[in-house]
């Protein structure tokens, strides 16, 4: 996942785990230790906030086929590279957590 903080604060507060409801089973770090393969967050806080006209580039879920195709966690490409990189790329601009949330749920395999 691509995110952008302040791009979504519903998707902001679900990936960072800041949630107002601590008994959230369905939380982004419980997912992540549920699914197969990988699942991180490269963090993009040089595009957070911005001017007045500036656009904040939205939360995208970017998924490889290949693990030696995923970047590090501490990636710095920008959106386009990793974009050109990734099997399939989905904008969640206006994605609530539970379309997320039970996206990942649906789509990824269980650990074994």
């Amino acid at each position: 996942i691509y995110h952008t903080p302040g791009a979504n604060e519903e998707l902001d507060q679900f990936i960072q785990g800041s949630h107002n409801n601590n008994n959230d089973d369905d939380n982004f770090k419980k997912i992540q230790k549920q699914k197969a393969g990988s699942l991180s967050v490269i963090t993009d806080n040089h595009s957070a906030g911005g001017g007045f006209f500036m656009r904040t580039p939205p939360t995208v879920l970017c998924f490889f086929q290949k693990a030696t195709t995923v970047p590090p966690k501490s990636s710095t490409l920008s959106l386009e590279a990793l974009s050109a990189i990734a099997d399939e790329t989905i904008y969640l601009h206006g994605w609530s957590k539970d379309d997320l949330r039970d996206m990942l749920k649906t789509l990824l395999p269980d650990k074994k």
